[in-house]
């Protein structure tokens, strides 16, 4: 029995929730009106230039919304071969379309193809993704079935892209970009009966921000984890092994103390201006 929702919209609340929990940017937009919206996210992150799988009809959509603009509409018409570093060290950003959404997960299936290779959506730094959410499925098998992957084939390579590219292999310290695009920005498409209003959730105001649980029943869960020894080991591993990669980076006991003098000092920074900045958060747009 698989997962399923109460209506297409919490479907595409769950979906949304998912990809935006790992940086990525969501533009609820119309079949008429995503150009317009393209091309203001695409002047909001000051990019230079864009490249387009102009032999798709998105493509040229895509191209005649940048005309007059300052960004460049590159062609995905060449060999790499022939122009690998300027490839690699120029191009800002690429756009391209998807093959279906996956709900549950929150995730898009990409298909590569000579229009769009896989090197469109995987180099540049920001990703520009157009999907049609009336291709959602609920599971990666509900899209497998959907889209016919068995009966027709499958093409030479296929995508599940879930956010942009993460790592915390260094320190275990989370770093976007390292393989792939740092940014994922999609044009989510809507069918004519749904609202992007109907979609956003409302902000929560710094008024309403509440702390439910009781002192009691705190100390009572506490209690209960205690008693779980699976538990208990595995954060007493990872308790060690950040211990000892925090040593091996920070040996100098006085260096140690300075960083955690300079933390503190932070820190009450940040909490004698904690409510002008609620206020900012809530200002600030998504």
């Amino acid at each position: 029995m698989g997962v399923s929702w109460d209506s297409e919209v919490e479907r595409l609340k769950h979906w949304a929730a998912a990809m935006r929990a790992v940086k990525t940017e969501i533009y609820w937009v119309t079949k008429t009106g995503w150009p317009q919206v393209f091309r203001q996210a695409a002047e909001g992150k000051g990019l230079k230039n864009i490249l387009l799988p102009l032999a798709t009809e998105h493509g040229q959509i895509a191209r005649a919304a940048l005309v007059d603009s300052n960004i460049e509409p590159i062609a995905f018409e060449r060999e790499i071969d022939t122009w690998k570093t300027e490839f690699f060290a120029n191009i800002d950003a690429g756009f391209s379309g998807s093959q279906c959404g996956i709900a549950r997960t929150g995730t898009l299936m990409l298909f590569s193809s000579p229009e769009e290779p896989r090197t469109l959506s995987l180099v540049p730094p920001v990703h520009f993704c157009l999907f049609d959410t009336a291709k959602m499925y609920n599971e990666f098998h509900n899209a497998v079935e959907g889209e016919k992957l068995v009966e027709n084939g499958m093409p030479t390579n296929v995508f599940l892209i879930s956010g942009p590219s993460k790592t915390a292999d260094i320190q275990l310290t989370l770093a976007y970009g390292a393989h792939g695009p740092r940014d994922l920005v999609i044009l989510a498409i809507l069918p004519d009966h749904i609202s992007p209003a109907d979609l956003e959730e409302k902000r929560m105001t710094t008024q309403t921000i509440k702390f439910h649980m009781k002192p009691e029943t705190f100390k009572q869960n506490a209690a209960i984890s205690l008693q779980d020894k699976p538990l208990r080991k595995s954060l007493r591993t990872a308790m060690d092994m950040l211990m000892t990669k925090r040593k091996a980076v920070l040996s100098d006991e006085e260096e140690l103390q300075n960083l955690r003098d300079l933390c503190e000092h932070v820190r009450q920074r940040s909490l004698s201006k904690l409510p002008t900045l609620l206020e900012q958060l809530e200002e600030k747009p998504d």
